[in-house]
């Protein structure tokens, strides 16, 4: 064959080699390459898709962050609900909480979920706040039935017979609540993490507006250069950085983590009020 045959072949094998090319890309991209589990999104454009998608079933709406301990403690219970209930809901879980999407990568590579999980990046999450008249406090679950509408929420972890049982409530009247629905509370004890150097002015002042909201026994230190603390922090999956910071729990749900004693006042009236 001649080699003016042979480079005839080209063009064509290049079209061929393309799209396999494109999609293997576009798989790692969205999915981050991890077997069994679902999509990792990015954007309020993805979100948007799969609530437009959600093919008329109601939608399990769970707003979180990694540095939430209530928060990844409910994920394996979302997890199972999703498996349990596939013909019957869709389960997203929204990333709020991460300035950047290294911390949810990281998180998901060693506790990979079946159902999508999006990722939105500050300002994004700010409007979806505003959408959904949002508390600063995560985890946050709302129940949308199968017309699109919100018929409640959720402020704080839950069990799996909770997400089941309201989930089968919408199954059987997909159109009950019509607006927001009524909240359940944050029952429980009001509890302070406060991250830093013992020995930080900071993080005296923290600990000490800490205890004034809720008692000595109440209020948790732990200092990041101490194997313990550091060990704690990681297993809590506190922030690792920007410390020194305070985080308020009520229940199960927690405020994000703040730096002054004004923002853990506002931070932990928030909680209260919800």
């Amino acid at each position: 064959m001649s080699r003016a045959r042979e480079g005839a072949w080209l063009p064509l094998l290049i079209l061929l080699l393309v799209p396999v090319a494109i999609h293997a890309v576009s798989g790692r991209h969205h999915s981050g390459s991890r077997p069994g589990a679902g999509p990792v999104l990015f954007g309020t454009r993805s979100l948007d898709s799969l609530l437009a998608g959600s093919r008329g079933l109601p939608v399990v709406l769970n707003l979180w962050a990694t540095w939430c301990t209530p928060c990844a403690g409910e994920l394996p219970d979302l997890d199972s609900l999703s498996r349990e209930f596939s013909d019957r809901c869709l389960v997203v879980a929204v990333d709020v909480g991460d300035p950047d999407s290294t911390a949810l990568l990281a998180f998901l590579s060693g506790a990979p979920l079946s159902f999508p999980v999006v990722w939105l990046d500050p300002e994004a999450s700010d409007s979806l706040q505003l959408r959904y008249a949002l508390p600063e406090m995560v985890p946050v679950t709302i129940f949308i039935d199968s017309s699109g509408a919100e018929a409640s929420r959720a402020y704080g972890a839950r069990s799996y017979e909770y997400f089941a049982s309201a989930v089968s409530g919408l199954a059987a009247c997909p159109t009950a609540g019509g607006g927001g629905g009524s909240p359940a509370g944050t029952a429980g004890t009001l509890h302070v993490t406060v991250v830093g150097p013992a020995r930080d002015s900071l993080t005296c002042i923290l600990v000490e507006a800490a205890e004034s909201l809720t008692g000595r026994e109440a209020v948790t230190i732990l200092d990041p250069g101490d194997p313990a603390g550091a060990a704690a922090i990681d297993s809590l999956r506190l922030p690792p950085s920007g410390w020194p910071y305070a985080q308020p729990c009520l229940g199960g749900a927690c405020g994000r983590p703040v730096h002054s004693p004004a923002e853990l006042v506002d931070a932990v009236g928030l909680l209260q009020n919800h």
